[in-house]
């Protein structure tokens, strides 16, 4: 399919000063309202919901229906009035499901500005794995010089953009584009964008991402397949307590020096995600002679106590927790009931944000093709 462009003036016209964002994952749904006054923007209302297992399994909906009564729900009990459904709702596709590449394209390979486009489409075939008539994409140029044009490219297969298009389609939410995950988190915590490397680490209930965003956007991104989900069910094996039980346990306690037994086991868990980190600041060293400036920890799982401590221990460089106050006010009629879980929030008011944006352009995928 052709590229897809985001017409971010329209979208503001459309939309008018309030927007939302919706934010999926397999085991909660977050909706935030986010409306511009003057130049400030606030976030008005919020609500979140427990998904069971079955709905929605590794970024795929399983259970249409009852995804759509929940979204539903949400909005009616959304904090604090009821929040209507409306064409200004922002969706992303999961991390999960979708790809995302960023590459150079030298102008002298190309033999002409007319060849661009035709040039993106190769690398876009030749690195996502699968053929492009079964892909939904869409790029964008980050930077251009005599030399060379920065790229950034994303896709996801049209079996998951239709199958989350009638989702929502259910719920009585029409999308037009669907955003990426990432991009929406970073969106919230950075709506200007950044001038030096940051890392933004997502740990997930089910998967741990970990993306990196530089001056032109992203940069690069990975996922691995280990979530919040299996340190619970990690503990629960090695202390010989009920998922409950240890779920309990790891959110009171986290890292924290109160509980050795469970510490260690959440820092052997966590090795991974910490030995990605790493190679990433060596990469970055040899590569490009540049150091990480920070990293930020978002997601249900950096609320585990003592995390920013033990990621900052082992990285040598600042590590703090993404917090939605960061960058967005909040309303008087929330503010008390939205503080210490503010930062589940992050990627819904992020998506809210797509027609306000001020950084660099979403690379949106088409819901219709």
């Amino acid at each position: 399919m052709r590229n897809f462009k985001l017409n971010f003036s329209k979208i503001l016209t459309i939309f008018g000063t309030k927007a939302l964002g919706l934010d999926i994952s397999d085991r909660s749904a977050e909706l935030v309202e986010v409306r511009k006054r003057g130049q400030a923007l606030t976030v008005t209302a919020f609500g979140r919901a427990p998904l069971d297992k079955g709905i929605v399994a590794r970024g795929r909906i399983q259970d249409p229906y009852k995804l759509a009564a929940i979204i539903r729900k949400l909005a009616a009990e959304a904090k604090p009035a009821p929040i209507i459904l409306e064409r200004g709702v922002q969706v992303a596709l999961p991390e999960s499901q979708t790809y995302l590449h960023t590459f150079s394209l030298p102008r002298a390979a190309l033999g002409g500005q007319e060849n661009l486009t035709t040039a993106i489409r190769a690398e876009v075939e030749k690195t996502f794995p699968f053929p492009l008539e079964e892909l939904v994409w869409n790029s964008v140029i980050q930077s251009e010089s005599p030399e060379m044009y920065q790229v950034a490219a994303a896709a996801a297969t049209r079996e998951v953009v239709a199958e989350w298009r009638e989702a929502m389609k259910e719920a009585g939410i029409a999308v037009k584009f669907f955003d990426l995950e990432s991009l929406a988190t970073f969106r919230a915590l950075f709506p200007r964008g950044v001038m030096s490397l940051t890392a933004m680490v997502d740990l997930g209930a089910v998967t741990t991402t970990i993306s990196l965003f530089n001056q032109l956007g992203v940069f690069y991104a990975y996922s691995l397949n280990e979530g919040g989900e299996a340190l619970t069910a990690e503990i629960a094996k090695t202390l010989d307590l009920g998922l409950a039980a240890a779920e309990e346990r790891k959110v009171l306690n986290g890292l924290s020096d109160r509980d050795q037994n469970l510490a260690l086991l959440l820092t052997k868990a966590l090795r991974p995600t910490l030995d990605e980190l790493g190679k990433l600041e060596r990469y970055l060293r040899s590569q490009f002679h540049q150091e990480l400036a920070e990293v930020v920890l978002v997601g249900g799982g950096s609320l585990l106590p003592g995390l920013v401590d033990y990621f900052a221990r082992n990285l040598k460089v600042p590590v703090r927790r993404g917090e939605l106050t960061s960058s967005l006010t909040l309303s008087p009629a929330i503010s008390t009931s939205l503080t210490a879980s503010n930062g589940l929030y992050l990627e819904a008011a992020g998506l809210a944000l797509t027609p306000f944006s001020l950084s660099t352009p979403a690379l949106a995928l088409p819901a219709h093709f």
